[in-house]
């Protein structure tokens, strides 16, 4: 059952209060790719852990000059809303790329930050224990490429992510957990048929990543983000399936803003924050959204190499609703040649 706090208890989410616990992990979870029609949605997750808990106060100045929160930064390794980091042009790719490379790569993920690999092998390694074997029976899977950019970009790759390593290095920050975990049309379909709603569908995703930061960081104290569920502002209840023996605290909700305390009798406990515009408020949540970006466009290239192959005169689709309805036009005569189910391709919401 969740309690109400007093206002004392706001912690490390409200400076001006007396913090209830001190965190030495942040972390964030932010999604891509829930609204379109054709192609995977994906679900990034980031934590990080620091000797001097004043260092995950923000991030952003932490890592400078390695990192900026400007998204159109090409001198650093722009951070931010992956909405906004990534555009539909080689400078766009890049950007979104070196981020991800170059995190990859102070997590141990690349020997060297502009390691080729296969774009599916990259997909086993991101994902870790939340790998599903659903995503390799995709028809498309074969063509996924190791890269978004058609330019060499390994120099401008190798120094960003150089500088990254030292930066994280000089203030004692590891980066000790980050991941992608995509789900296929189908599997989308499937959840759907189950719960009925797309919203309760992200939050089973969301839940899974919670419970896993839950158990592996909240020893240590846990302060983690996710951008808002939809139009929900209340979370305490559904906060309380995160362990059977937890207990949920509100400290604040609004419109915009809803903040809990999470604690059990081993001694995890946590700061979890749902707010409007996460990526803008927390580094670990902004990486969480261009892993999840990162993913989802990696995907959509093997998808659309994929199908060019059997339809070259039929243009390439980002796999919105508008523009995914005209490739399925385009593409129909294809797909029936083919056999493929359109249920396997298309979701149903």
């Amino acid at each position: 059952m969740a309690r109400r706090s007093t206002p004392d208890d706001e912690g490390l989410f409200a400076p001006a209060q007396r913090a209830p616990f001190t965190p030495h992990i942040v972390a964030g979870i932010d999604e891509a790719g829930l609204g379109p029609l054709l192609g995977p949605f994906t679900l990034g997750w980031a934590a990080f852990r620091a000797d001097n808990p004043a260092c995950l106060e923000d991030l952003w100045t932490t890592l400078a000059p390695a990192v900026s929160r400007v998204p159109t930064a090409m001198d650093a390794l722009a951070v931010a809303d992956s909405k906004e980091v990534y555009t539909r042009t080689p400078r766009g790719a890049q950007r979104l790329e070196r981020v991800v490379r170059a995190f990859d790569h102070l997590y141990g993920l690349l020997d060297t930050p502009a390691q080729p690999s296969a774009g599916n092998e990259w997909f086993r390694q991101a994902a870790g224990v939340r790998w599903n074997e659903a995503l390799a029976e995709e028809y498309w899977w074969s063509d996924t490429p190791h890269s978004l950019c058609d330019t060499d970009d390994a120099e401008a790759q190798h120094l960003l992510a150089t500088r990254l390593r030292a930066c994280a290095a000089q203030q004692s920050l590891t980066l000790v957990a980050q991941g992608v975990r995509t789900m296929t049309a189908r599997e989308l379909n499937a959840s759907y048929a189950r719960t009925d709603s797309k919203s309760a569908t992200l939050w089973e995703e969301v839940l899974a990543l919670i419970q896993l930061l839950w158990y592996a960081h909240a020893y240590e104290g846990l302060a983690l983000t996710i951008d808002r569920q939809g139009a929900r502002s209340r979370y305490a209840g559904l906060l309380a399936a995160v362990s059977p023996e937890v207990q949920v605290t509100v400290l604040r909700e609004t419109s915009s803003d809803a903040l809990y305390r999470l604690d059990d009798d081993h001694g995890r406990r946590a700061l979890i924050r749902c707010v409007e515009r996460a990526e803008s408020l927390s580094l670990p949540v902004a990486l969480a959204s261009c892993r999840a970006k990162y993913a989802r466009e990696l995907a959509m290239e093997g998808f659309n190499r994929c199908f060019a192959r059997h339809a070259p005169t039929v243009q390439p689709t980002a796999g919105y609703v508008e523009d995914g309805r005209r490739w399925l036009a385009e593409m129909q005569p294809t797909l029936q040649r083919l056999g493929l189910d359109p249920s396997h391709i298309v979701r149903s919401r």
